[in-house]
């Protein structure tokens, strides 16, 4: 496990945000706008960049990556989008090696974000996996690999957190942010109506 990330006072924070399908854009925004005030709550700035669409964009993400570049699903889409794909993880590798960012935030999408997981964490970045892939349904190798390259894993199903906890890995459950959204937006319409 990296160790955790130390900052001074007068530090601007190098976030670098992987997000690579329109869940973990909305995921990602939600996040990174909480990020950005607690960070400025403690007089830090937050850099932020790295793979993401529209609502991370409007969040404040710099993307280097859209990810209108990855969207494939079904194995005939994936084959097709494979050289895409592999440009954008080739172009997100050079980018963290020539930035150097002091926290890497992987949002599901294990597709890339496993595959960039392991450099993240060999350069030094304070790796945190948000909504790992669905690693009990995936296997145990997985769950070593969110061991060996992550400082912190967030879930959004509560069984996970005890699932990983259960094999080393320093897992939180902090909810589903947008199923929170989902029933706020339920309860406004409630009382309009």
């Amino acid at each position: 496990m990296s160790s955790s990330l130390q900052v001074s006072s007068q530090q601007q924070v190098n976030l670098c945000l992987i997000a690579g399908e329109a869940s973990g854009d909305a995921q990602g925004a939600l996040l990174l706008s909480a990020l950005k005030a607690s960070f400025q709550s403690r007089g830090l700035s937050l850099r932020a960049w790295g793979c993401g669409g529209a609502l991370l964009r409007s969040a404040g993400l710099e993307t280097v990556v859209d990810i209108a570049q990855l969207s494939a699903m079904g194995f005939a889409e994936v084959a097709a989008a494979y050289p895409q794909i592999s440009r954008a993880a080739h172009l997100l590798r050079s980018e963290m090696r020539a930035r150097q960012p002091d926290i890497t935030l992987l949002i599901d999408y294990p597709g890339l974000n496993m595959r960039l997981m392991e450099d993240a964490y060999h350069s030094g970045s304070c790796v945190v996996y948000h909504i790992p892939q669905k690693v009990w349904a995936h296997g145990a190798s997985r769950i070593a690999q969110l061991l060996d390259y992550t400082y912190l894993v967030t879930c959004i199903l509560p069984f996970e957190q005890s699932l990983l906890r259960g094999s080393g890995v320093n897992a939180v459950f902090v909810g589903n942010p947008l199923n929170d959204e989902i029933q706020n937006s339920q309860n406004v319409i409630v009382k309009v109506t």
